[in-house]
């Protein structure tokens, strides 16, 4: 996960990951969007944690996560 932390952007983001935490949310840059949604899908963090605005591609994201 130390390798995975060190190439986010949003230094919130980092902080909260590191306690298996993620943030999605419009203004992270898409590759943190897109590592924490990764992160999601393969059970890496324990808690997810979405705004609105976020909503629709984190249900799809979601979803692959339930067909599993």
């Amino acid at each position: 996960m130390e390798s995975v932390i060190a190439g986010i952007k949003e230094n919130n983001l980092k902080l909260t990951l590191a306690f298996g935490i993620g943030l999605h949310h419009a203004g992270l840059h898409e590759r943190d969007r897109k590592v924490v949604e990764e992160l999601f899908v393969n059970q890496k963090i324990q808690v997810f944690i979405v705004n609105l605005i976020s909503v629709d591609n984190v249900c799809a994201v979601s979803c692959q996560l339930l067909c599993l």
